[in-house]
């Protein structure tokens, strides 16, 4: 899973890529048009059309580190909720099902957020901890169908848990 999720990353940095550049040669031409000074100096619209890349890129990468759906915390729950939390199968889904519809009626994107099962009702607030991090969200598909796992985190929260495969996951579901 982390070479497809390594080069989706590098296809999408391409894509930013090209698309800085497709602007950088859009606002060039536009220069020209109007008698601007930028083709005489054609190593400067290289170095904007650099630059603008590299920082697309940034921002492209900090807006999807802090990209999350409603309701989500990560922070330690309190010491009731940790009494009671079950440990039990989880994996996690995304790649291949993105711009698809959950069955709760939420578009799965990359940076969706939220937790399959398949009898509780959608919305229902969950909690997982997974090697010392923890992650509260809601119920949006149905499913695990794999593994024989009772839930199946997006593969947004699956990352902000550091899960990376089919393991044991300790779960707290609403006010138990």
């Amino acid at each position: 899973m982390d070479n497809l999720t390594a080069r989706i990353a590098a296809e999408q940095e391409d894509q930013i890529r090209r698309e800085a550049l497709a602007m950088s040669r859009r606002r060039a031409a536009a220069a020209r048009q109007m008698g601007g000074g930028a083709t005489g100096r054609p190593d400067r619209v290289a170095l904007w059309a650099f630059l603008m890349a590299i920082a697309v890129t940034i921002a492209a990468a900090a807006s999807a580190q802090a990209a999350t759906s409603g309701g989500i915390a990560t922070t330690s729950p309190d010491q009731t909720d940790r009494r009671h939390m079950e440990k039990e199968t989880a994996t996690w889904y995304g790649p291949g099902l993105w711009g698809n519809e959950t069955a709760c009626g939420k578009t799965l994107e990359r940076k969706t957020v939220g937790v399959a099962h398949r009898r509780l009702p959608c919305g229902t607030e969950v909690t997982f901890a997974y090697k010392g991090n923890y992650l509260t969200t809601k119920v949006i598909d149905r499913g695990p169908y794999a593994n024989d796992a009772r839930w199946d985190l997006t593969q947004a929260a699956a990352r902000k848990l550091e899960f990376e495969e089919t393991d044991q996951i300790l779960v707290s579901v609403g006010d138990r």
